[in-house]
């Protein structure tokens, strides 16, 4: 009997070590939901609060370095008349200048704007870069070539910023 009560307790034990963890994983997930939709409001609120352009890219570039490491950001738009990236608001800590324009054929922004969908590359994918001319690509992920602007990036997030159906930037 005694042998069945150890056991017993043992798998209460691992039952309730098991939840806790699930409610920890819970409470993490609904912690970065809070904080996502706390910088989904505080974007919002910056758009209309803003004087210009500049500083309400700025005011975003501010809230996502809130949420996550971003210390190199750029926010780029698509000129639909010229099929033009172009880049208004462009933070390097080693970049002197903004990147000249660029088609939107071109690159990981420009995969973003024509499909209108986030894009990660990670650290992994980024190991497997080669050089070719000026354009760097990534073998097995895509073949897309890219020109690096600024200090490589350890990993690269875009977002579209979309109004209706449309890419915009």
């Amino acid at each position: 009997a005694e042998e069945r009560i150890r056991q017993l307790n043992a798998t209460l034990e691992q039952r309730v070590s098991e939840r806790t963890a699930e409610l920890k994983s819970s409470e993490a997930r609904l912690r970065t939901l809070a904080e996502l939709q706390r910088a989904m409001f505080q974007i919002s609120e910056a758009t209309n609060a803003a004087l210009d352009l500049e500083s309400l890219y700025a005011g975003i570039h501010r809230i996502i370095n809130g949420l996550m490491a971003a210390k190199n950001f750029y926010i780029a738009l698509l000129d639909p008349a010229t099929d033009l990236i172009s880049f208004p608001y462009f933070v390097d800590e080693l970049a002197v200048g903004t990147p000249d324009p660029r088609k939107v054929t071109t690159g990981f922004t420009g995969e973003v704007l024509r499909t209108g969908k986030p894009l990660l590359v990670t650290r992994s994918m980024l190991a497997r870069k080669r050089q070719v001319g000026e354009a760097v690509i990534i073998d097995g992920v895509t073949e897309l070539p890219f020109i690096e602007a600024g200090r490589p990036a350890a990993c690269w997030l875009g977002v579209p910023l979309l109004f209706g159906n449309r890419a915009l930037g």
